[in-house]
């Protein structure tokens, strides 16, 4: 994965995709290309799962906690012109912002490798190509 890194952007991930679709072609080999918009994982993502895959992947006891209490008893509202509705419980999905997003993300983005077979994939912040 390109993203989250300095001097990797959009361009980078690009370059990259032509260069093994060339190797591929001057191979006489057929490419063909599922491409994936995953916008909507950060939202999807339920917490009790975010934490649990963590430890699964190795977190020691601090970060475990300090991930699971992050996530804990989160709530949202959203502002309709004047009014403040109530407040809402939220249990899936993560904030964009979070520092930590990205590297949560990551690690179940890490699942592709043992699931895609006799192909290649790139994957950049939220899209993902399988070719």
């Amino acid at each position: 994965m390109l993203a989250y890194r300095k001097s990797h952007g959009t361009d980078t991930a690009i370059l990259s995709l032509t260069e093994q679709w060339e190797k591929e072609l001057e191979n006489h080999n057929i490419i063909g290309l599922v491409s994936m918009d995953l916008s909507n994982a950060f939202d999807s993502l339920t917490h009790d799962l975010i934490v649990e895959k963590l430890r699964a992947y190795g977190a020691d006891d601090n970060t475990f906690e300090l991930i699971k209490d992050y996530l804990t008893n989160r709530r949202q509202r959203v502002r309709l012109g004047d009014q403040f509705p109530d407040w809402q419980g939220i249990s899936t999905g993560i904030s964009q912002r979070f520092v930590l997003g990205p590297l949560i993300i990551n690690v179940f983005m890490n699942d592709l490798v043992h699931v895609i077979k006799n192909s290649s994939f790139s994957a950049y912040l939220d899209d993902t190509q399988i070719f």
